[in-house]
């Protein structure tokens, strides 16, 4: 019972992928016009924004040098990462594999479950707060202009008509209802502390439902089973990207001084990416080329379930040392 409550959401997001695929009509007829995909995600945001803690900014502002070093590796270091590697890959992903490798090179890091790492390992919980609100607030204007400026390298740019209509959904789905949470925490600011936890949880339950919509359509057509086929490749790589942005991220924390405080912060922070920003972008910037949503989610989604994985085995080992 243990393991079923600390690992409920890794389990339960490979059943709604299932889901999605088994009951894709089901979820069809749920999301028409994606008017499902829409709501959820302005929910999830407008619970993010309200359970924001961006106080973290104020306290933690102090120590630059970790910040510097946590924000450069989130938003610089890794989508070169990735856009070296499957550079020098070539063509052995598909482009859609490819476009949920550039989706999740930018995206901010995760908010819940690095701060519970940290501490576990007593790390520097205020920094990692500090950075996860930092690069969660600014991931969500930067991480659909980097996402632009990934595929506009590769030749797979969009057309400045869809890409304008791309960010006016954005703004319309995620920046304002962030803004809105955000006002309701500064008058209702009792609220969010007494009930965050289960304000959070209900945003992973969101998640859930993003995936099953997705999936859902995204399996209607029926190349989408012969593209999954071919997601042994893609997983094996993001296995290893994971352990050396692991290693890069924490040899470099050596490298500074940054401390040993600050090293578990970093290590639980600077190479992991949020899925609760993922899905929702990959849903609203492919939004008008669905058969690339489903597969663009997968490297997002494995990605998230390997950092859930290794944290866990990182954090019994830093705990016993």
């Amino acid at each position: 019972m243990q393991f079923l409550k600390r690992n409920w959401f890794p389990m339960t997001l490979v059943l709604s992928f299932i889901a999605g695929y088994v009951f894709r009509d089901i979820g069809v007829a749920l999301n028409p016009e994606s008017f499902g995909t829409y709501t959820v995600v302005i929910v999830i945001f407008l619970i993010t924004g309200y359970t924001m803690p961006t106080e973290a900014l104020v306290r933690g502002v102090t120590d630059l040098k970790l910040h510097l070093y946590m924000e450069i590796f989130i938003f610089v270091v890794f989508p070169l990462y990735v856009l070296a590697s499957t550079l020098l890959l070539g063509d052995l992903f598909r482009p859609e594999v490819v476009a949920g490798l550039f989706a999740l090179a930018v995206l901010p890091t995760t908010i819940t479950s690095c701060t519970v790492f940290t501490q576990a390992t007593n790390g520097n919980v205020a920094g990692t707060m500090f950075n996860a609100a930092f690069s969660n607030l600014v991931g969500v204007f930067l991480s659909p202009l980097l996402l632009s400026l990934m595929l506009q390298s590769t030749g797979r740019a969009l057309p400045m008509d869809q890409l304008t209509g791309i960010f006016i959904r954005l703004g319309i789905l995620m920046i304002i209802p962030i803004a809105i949470g955000q006002i309701m925490r500064r008058v209702y600011p009792a609220f969010s502390e007494k009930h965050g936890p289960v304000l959070r949880k209900s945003t992973s339950i969101a998640i859930l439902l993003v995936v099953f919509f997705n999936v859902a359509a995204a399996a209607v057509d029926e190349a989408f089973m012969a593209n999954l086929g071919t997601m042994g490749g893609p997983t094996v790589y993001l296995i290893i990207s994971h352990l050396v942005l692991l290693a890069l991220a924490w040899g470099g924390a050596k490298l500074f001084r940054l401390g040993r405080a600050n090293e578990m912060s970093v290590i639980f922070t600077a190479p992991h990416k949020t899925l609760a920003l993922g899905a929702p972008l990959v849903a609203i910037y492919f939004a008008d080329r669905p058969e690339v949503i489903g597969i663009a989610l997968l490297p997002v989604i494995l990605y998230h379930l390997v950092e859930l994985l290794v944290a866990g085995v990182l954090r019994s080992r830093l705990v016993a040392d």
